[in-house]
């Protein structure tokens, strides 16, 4: 259950991130984005430490790991784009 709730705060920081870009605010949206970033790396962390997991760590880990991704290769691409012109 601690899991679930942990992954719905990273959709939600997700989610004010894509509201704040879509808004043409940039730099908060890319804050949120680092935000989630830092959310599932914890998630990562924490879950490498428990001795006996509730879950298949292994599959966890590896789904956690596709989701860090995806985040840091939008960051990247939202950091290299042209800002938009106001």
């Amino acid at each position: 259950m601690e899991l679930l709730v942990s992954l719905a705060e990273v959709m939600d920081t997700v989610r004010g991130a894509v509201d704040l870009l879509e808004k043409g605010d940039r730099d908060r949206g890319l804050a949120r984005l680092s935000q989630a970033i830092a959310q599932v790396q914890s998630e990562i962390s924490a879950w490498e430490g428990i001795p006996d997991p509730p879950l298949p760590r292994d599959e966890l880990l590896a789904e956690l790991r596709g989701v860090l991704g995806e985040l840091k290769a939008a960051r990247t691409a939202l950091i290299s784009a042209p800002k938009p012109a106001p």
